[in-house]
């Protein structure tokens, strides 16, 4: 194999881009330093060895392996791009600001790696694992995630508050969010499986998805637990999301229980389920419950607030899988018997459904409690008549 060897003690790339031939291999010697410098761009279109020192200052792309026996430093504003089809990074625990997963087909992580900045994932897949994992530190954002590019399928992730964790699994992305960890200086590592073991349930659940399951293990510092926003789609095998919910254990194979579900999004096929309990135990699933029968069934949600941080929470809708559109009536009033809201639409009711204004002035309503009615028949023709009260926040 040809070799593009840096032979000189010291070498600097300056304020330009600097493409080295595809054919060789670059090779920083021991006692060596390469400085790439900012508002620079090295291009390797095969692979990196570095026994020297390699110091980044702007950006560094690379199309093949890439191993570091000795020491990598790089600087706020740096990147590292991994260009290629098939790639492996052993990076002996070292630290990135900002990577960038581009390219396509895999890039195997064959030692422990850190981000600190920016991990960005437009195309490719990071395997990263039990053994060789990458860890994002407390200040670390993510950038991108698909089906096209995700990380496969452990990583670890510092710190509290939400902590998104853009995992999938064998062409299938499979995210997992915790909304807002708890703790004491929290180190956790996320990892996705499958398929998941046949398991007990208790009295709160129908069923649990035997296509996957998550695990949360707490690395360092404590975990006092977070609500957790699952992935759901066509493998679950569920009809709608209605009944869905995240469900808890302790381990594959033990007794799932019901975290509930305080939010979902999109459909059975692709969608996300948040659990309404605080999830503590160290493995979670797509279950689903019988409090919330598919068909034959209307779920008013008991309360919604107009400027809540999440806009499905921001507007009263209706859920029901089996209402006929005709024959449809949803009224809301005020304490004292005022009509404020009315649909005879079940695609509105559904889709946008009451945002919290005055039906004549569209002024908004204040916060409160309020009665609602609802009308219809169902597909089968069992007549609906249901009342309740529902609390607008502000």
């Amino acid at each position: 194999m040809r070799h593009l060897l840096l032979s000189l003690f010291s070498a600097s790339f300056l304020n330009t881009i600097v493409p080295l031939p595809s054919s060789g291999q670059m090779v920083v010697g021991s006692g060596q330093v390469v400085t790439i410098q900012s508002n620079t761009q090295v291009t390797v279109g095969s692979s990196l060895l570095n026994r020297g020192a390699l110091s980044n200052r702007g950006t560094l792309s690379i199309s093949g392996d890439w191993r570091n026996d000795a020491d990598y430093t790089d600087v706020p504003g740096s990147e590292v791009i991994l260009a290629g089809t098939q790639q492996a990074v052993d990076h002996r625990g070292q630290s990135f600001h900002h990577l960038s997963v581009r390219g396509s087909g895999e890039k195997e992580m064959q030692s422990a790696a850190r981000v600190i900045d920016t991990l960005t994932l437009d195309k490719g897949v990071l395997l990263s694992s039990d053994n060789y994992s990458l860890t994002l530190e407390a200040t670390a954002k993510i950038v991108g995630g698909s089906s096209e590019s995700y990380v496969s399928s452990s990583m670890i992730y510092r710190g509290t508050g939400e902590r998104h964790f853009p995992l999938g699994l064998a062409g299938t992305y499979l995210p997992l969010t915790l909304t807002n960890v708890v703790g004491e200086n929290p180190t956790l590592r996320v990892s996705v499986a499958a398929p998941n073991p046949p398991a007990p349930l208790d009295e709160s659940l129908a069923r649990v998805s035997s296509a996957r399951y998550w695990r949360i293990a707490t690395v360092s510092g404590t975990f006092a637990g977070s609500p957790v926003a699952l992935t759901a789609n066509q493998g679950d095998e569920l009809e709608d999301l209605l009944g869905a919910v995240v469900a808890q254990s302790t381990e594959p194979g033990a007794q799932f229980a019901s975290a509930g579900q305080a939010d979902r999004g999109g459909d059975a096929a692709r969608g996300t389920v948040t659990s309404q309990e605080t999830v503590s135990q160290a493995v979670v699933a797509v279950g689903l419950t019988s409090l919330f029968s598919v068909d034959n069934q209307v779920l008013v949600p008991s309360a919604f607030a107009p400027d809540a941080p999440n806009p499905t929470n921001r507007s009263l809708k209706i859920y029901a899988s089996t209402l006929r559109a005709n024959s449809f009536l949803f009224r809301i009033f005020d304490r004292w018997g005022n009509l404020v809201y009315q649909t005879a639409s079940l695609p509105q009711a559904r889709a946008q459904g009451w945002e919290g204004g005055h039906r004549s002035t569209r002024s908004p309503a204040p916060a409160g409690v309020y009665q609602y009615h609802l009308q219809g028949f169902f597909e089968n023709g069992t007549p609906v008549s249901q009342s309740g009260t529902i609390t607008l926040f502000r």
